[in-house]
């Protein structure tokens, strides 16, 4: 009798220590796995990051090559480049070169495009002139308050710039300006200078607001069809109305987006990029990088 309950008692041990071992076993397992898992996250993080440098690197280099316009459809290694859509680089990376031009420039755009655009992103009518005030006077380098604007003394906290904004969020803190048109409204402007506006490139939203209905349904069949307005497409929609600041020449500064992905790993680079003379020092400069 003692002796098989001894053996009981044995057995009992042996079973419990082949359950820890091979409870250690599966932790082991596990944790070798995610070792594992985490290695190949790492490494695909690295090799994606390299992707991203290698495209930055090529097109940095086409756009100090060639101006803007010698871009669509250039066959570079095999690829037709585009502007102003995307179009895969290689098998895992793609890119879109967007001039900034296709958007409202903030600084240099006149009155009544902002403001058309203001009130297409929800802005009542009632309020655009002085949100428009707000967005100048929020610019402008003086303390003077445009009628209906906004300068220090209409903010609590965070005060006017003063000066041009170094990103499209300060928008965010303007007199006037919400949630829902901010976004909106982002869409359709940038902060960065440009001499016209070019709705080759800009977006379906953007020429619905600034075009009436029979212009901007014309246009944005013209891009469904060829995939850019050019200038006969637009002077033959336009015929001799004036439409001030609308520009088709290629302009000198770019968003470029490159998108890449490894494995399970995605990762994104936008920049902001000017070309200038190649005699200069640094022909191509990075305005900002995201």
């Amino acid at each position: 009798m003692i002796r098989s309950r001894e053996q009981g008692v044995a057995l009992i041990q042996v079973l419990l220590l082949t359950t820890i071992m091979s409870v250690i076993a599966i932790q082991f397992t596990k944790t070798a796995r995610i070792q594992v898992n985490t290695a190949k996250d790492f490494r695909d993080k690295i090799q994606a990051e390299l992707m991203l440098k290698t495209a930055e690197t090529a097109v940095l280099f086409e756009l100090f090559q060639n101006d803007a316009y010698q871009i669509p459809g250039k066959n570079i290694n095999g690829v037709a480049w585009q502007l102003g859509r995307s179009f895969n680089l290689n098998r895992t990376t793609s890119v879109e070169i967007m001039p900034l031009n296709s958007s409202l420039s903030l600084t240099t755009a006149p009155e009544m495009y902002v403001k058309t655009a203001l009130l297409a992103s929800g802005v009542e009518p009632e309020n655009v002139q002085g949100t428009y005030n707000a967005i100048a006077d929020w610019i402008d380098v003086n303390n003077f308050e445009r009628r209906g604007g906004a300068e220090a003394n209409a903010y609590a906290e965070v005060k006017p710039r003063n000066g041009p904004m170094q990103d499209l969020t300060e928008l965010m803190a303007v007199k006037g300006m919400t949630a829902s048109i901010y976004e909106k409204f982002n869409k359709m402007v940038t902060i960065y200078t440009t001499p016209s506006f070019n709705p080759s490139f800009a977006s379906d939203e953007l020429i619905k607001a600034l075009f009436n209905e029979d212009i901007a349904e014309q246009l944005l069949e013209i891009k469904i069809q060829q995939g850019a307005i050019n200038q006969d497409s637009w002077q033959r929609i336009a015929g001799g109305r004036f439409f001030e600041f609308i520009d088709f020449d290629p302009d000198i500064q770019h968003r470029v987006t490159i998108r890449t992905k490894v494995g399970d790993v995605s990762a994104t680079e936008t920049l902001y990029v000017r070309s200038q003379n190649q005699n200069y020092l640094s022909p191509m400069v990075i305005l900002a990088r995201y």
